[in-house]
């Protein structure tokens, strides 16, 4: 069995150079560069194995082509994972727009009271 957590860096990158996932295009050494702020010089390097990015670049890669860190490295995506962070931050996001729906009820209740005279707002000087 083949190890999915094999660091796979140069052939992925190669990979999404030749067909960006988003865009279906070929992106060049340069365009990369100049998207993710580093050298040409320094992509080549990337694609050769003569040196690994640094955790900002990795991260600036894998955002440019709108992939996980993990499958720039490995090429595999670890679905359970992905999709336990992709569960995670949904609960978060549905809690927040949760509390921003109290809030809203809590504001259109005291507009109400409000126009119906039922709160008296005397603001003291």
């Amino acid at each position: 069995m083949e190890n999915e957590r094999e660091y796979k860096l140069p052939d992925t990158l190669r990979r999404l150079m030749e067909k960006h996932p988003k865009t279906r295009e070929k992106t060049t050494q340069k365009k990369l560069a100049q998207s993710i702020g580093i050298r040409p010089q320094t992509v080549a390097q990337y694609l050769t194995g003569e040196t690994t990015p640094a955790a900002k670049n990795c991260l600036a890669l894998a955002s440019y082509f709108g992939v996980s860190t993990d499958y720039l490295l490995t090429g595999h995506e670890d679905n359970a994972l992905y999709s336990a962070m992709v569960d995670a931050q949904r609960r978060r996001m549905y809690e927040k727009l949760s509390n921003i729906a109290v809030l809203c009820s809590n504001a259109e209740n005291l507009a109400l009271a409000l126009m119906e005279g039922l709160v008296d707002l005397d603001v003291q000087e």
